[in-house]
């Protein structure tokens, strides 16, 4: 088993009576399940149980949460166990990325208070391209939810080092997010640098973090 591997996921299925894809989607967790690639399912008729439906936030079905991931509607047989293997993993990043584009900020907040490690590993994507806008956008959501943590202040050295990248969107959100932390005197040094920058944009994002730094 690989070092990142851990216990199959256990999944809770949503269903609903005349729903013409939940049969699809019984039929392939419990092929899933067969082959021990998932834990156990809970299926539930959300028509006779429509609290379990109010408590996750959906009328949607077939409705299901893998581990920490959430589904609704139709999806391929790939497609789910995709997301199997991805919840099968310590790498938890990917559950993030998919809270977010979820629209589930608050979930992911939780997740993240009290792990540095973590989030670290979440604002180290900033640099890739491919990053949805609306992943993007939640991570800096986040950070402004951790503002002064000292879980923040752990991601004080990556921020910096991507303030100093060739990337541009990497040092624009690094100089925003500077502006978050408790502002000790190499991110202060790091702002100014950024503050005198050449391309006007980033001195002025630079220039409204340290002034947010000196109103704390």
């Amino acid at each position: 088993m690989p070092d990142n591997q851990v216990n199959p996921p256990d999944v809770l299925l949503l269903i609903a009576p005349g729903c013409p894809h939940c049969p699809a989607a019984m039929q392939n967790l419990e092929n899933l399940l067969k082959e021990g690639t998932i834990g156990r399912i809970e299926i539930v008729n959300i028509a006779i149980h429509p609290e379990v439906a109010d408590k996750v936030g959906t009328r949607s079905v077939p409705w299901m949460r893998i581990g920490e991931v959430e589904l609704s509607g139709a999806h391929t047989p790939d497609e789910i166990r995709e997301w199997v293997d991805r919840s099968s993993t310590s790498d938890t990043s990917e559950v993030i990325s998919h809270m977010l584009e979820t629209n589930r900020l608050e979930q992911a907040v939780e997740k993240l208070r009290n792990n540095s490690e973590l989030l670290r590993t979440v604002i180290a994507r900033l640099p890739e391209e491919e990053v949805p806008f609306s992943v993007r956008i939640g991570i800096g959501a986040i950070i402004e939810e951790l503002a002064q943590t000292d879980t923040l202040e752990a991601s004080v050295p990556l921020l910096l080092e991507l303030a100093a990248s060739d990337n541009r969107q990497a040092r624009s959100d690094a100089a925003h997010y500077l502006g978050f932390t408790k502002g000790t005197a190499s991110v202060v040094e790091a702002l100014k640098k950024l503050g005198s920058d050449s391309d006007m944009e980033m001195s002025e994002i630079a220039l409204e973090s340290l002034e947010a730094l000196e109103q704390q």
